[in-house]
């Protein structure tokens, strides 16, 4: 019966791995390679593979492939995981865990290093296109006196909603029409800004952000920081995060609750608003604050 229940484990655990990505496969590699193995395979598939250099119709999605597979590869901490687990940074985001994992030191090798010989990975990368975005760019050079003196409690915005962005991180290209949404979505509410996190690392641990990509809510003249800890990210989860965060007078009610609602505190002018969100939308939560 123990040998039947091994077999089943081996079969199951087979079964699971083939389901997630073969990163050492995308870089034409075996499970045993090298640190310096993996970066030299990169280097000679982004070259081949990148949208400038290669104009065949599939060239964005296998250098995209090639870039998410490097993402987790590249990081010893995120391959550690990876070799454990069989699992990549997004499948576990689409199970309901966290983000990409960076650190300051792998930052400080892949950006200011170079990686590449003679200046490749500067000027080949420097070709890449950066993540646009309608929201404010932040950094050291503005934070002081964007974010500190505009998320005053008296202010004209009391909080701000900030999104930390890698222009290389696959994840944060694919979930950066989200933030689009999220920030329009919020406009008159809520200033929304970002920072990149390879150029501000300094930054990113002030925030005490870890991961890309982050979504930190700044309160209290820039002083108070909450991050997003949800493993999904949509726009409807972003709003109810800034509701949930920020302090309101806003009950949600349904039919249920209607009555009892209605007959608390009978002395009180209500306000009833009907909404197809199940979460109380920002900008109610902060006219609570004002009536």
């Amino acid at each position: 019966m123990g040998h039947v229940r091994t077999m089943l484990s081996l079969l199951l655990l087979l079964c699971t791995t083939a389901l997630c990505s073969d990163l050492y496969g995308v870089l034409g590699l075996r499970r045993s390679a090298s640190e310096k193995q993996i970066k030299q395979a990169y280097k000679k598939l982004a070259m081949q593979w990148h949208p400038d250099r290669n104009k065949s119709p599939e060239a964005k999605e296998k250098f995209i492939e090639i870039q998410k597979a490097y993402d987790v590869l590249g990081d010893a901490e995120s391959k550690r995981d990876y070799d454990i687990h069989g699992v990549t940074p997004e499948e576990r985001q689409r199970q309901g865990h966290g983000g990409q994992h960076f650190h300051h030191q792998h930052f400080q090798h892949h950006f200011h290093q170079g990686g590449f010989p003679h200046g490749f990975h500067h000027h080949f990368f420097r070709r890449m296109d950066p993540i646009q975005s309608s929201t404010i760019q932040l950094g050291s050079d503005n934070w002081e006196s964007l974010v500190r003196r505009g998320a005053a409690p008296r202010a004209e915005f009391p909080a701000w909603l900030v999104h930390v962005y890698h222009d290389e991180s696959a994840m944060c290209r694919e979930l950066s029409s989200m933030w689009e949404e999220t920030g329009k979505a919020l406009r008159g509410v809520l200033r929304t800004g970002r920072v990149h996190a390879p150029a501000e690392q300094r930054l990113c641990r002030h925030m005490g952000v870890t991961s890309v990509p982050a979504y930190v809510l700044v309160m209290q003249n820039g002083s108070k920081f909450t991050q997003y800890g949800g493993g999904r990210h949509s726009k409807d989860l972003l709003m109810e995060f800034v509701t949930n965060t920020l302090k309101h007078h806003v009950d949600v009610v349904d039919k249920g609750s209607l009555a009892g609602w209605r007959r608390a505190l009978p002395y009180r002018v209500k306000v009833l608003l009907f909404s197809d969100k199940s979460f109380v939308q920002p900008l109610y939560a902060l006219m609570s604050n004002e009536l």
